[in-house]
């Protein structure tokens, strides 16, 4: 994993699931800016948003309204958001690397390449 892509990366978690993916051969863009937010992760060319939700910042009733008003930012442009939670990365976090390469294959190999699009239909 490069340097770079280590220090824009917010957590602990953040850095097990980008080494996750980078294991199965995802490639993630870690911090990156949709409108005047930042996704911890992204695919841009699938405008694929990941979320890397820990117990700590995510479980309050402040952090959940929050995460609402991000994920309707992300909705405004155009992307889908998948949230993974820290326990999930913890217990089997390449697995759902593995699983979410899979997916995005299989995407691909079908002309999909805007996964918002997708599900909205």
């Amino acid at each position: 994993m490069s340097f770079e892509k280590r220090l824009k990366t917010q957590s602990p978690l953040e850095i097990r699931f980008l080494e996750d993916c980078l294991t199965v051969g995802i490639v993630l863009v870690p911090q990156y800016a949709i409108g005047h937010i930042h996704a911890d992760f992204a695919i841009p060319d699938m405008k694929l948003a990941i979320e890397v939700d820990s117990t700590q910042w995510h479980s309050s009733e402040q952090a959940k309204m929050n995460d609402a008003r991000r994920d309707k930012i992300y909705d405004k442009y155009g992307w889908y958001v998948l949230r993974v939670t820290g326990k999930e990365i913890m217990k089997s976090g390449e697995k759902i690397a593995e699983e979410l390469r899979e997916i995005i294959a299989e995407l691909k190999e079908n002309g999909v390449t805007d996964i918002h699009k997708l599900s909205h239909k």
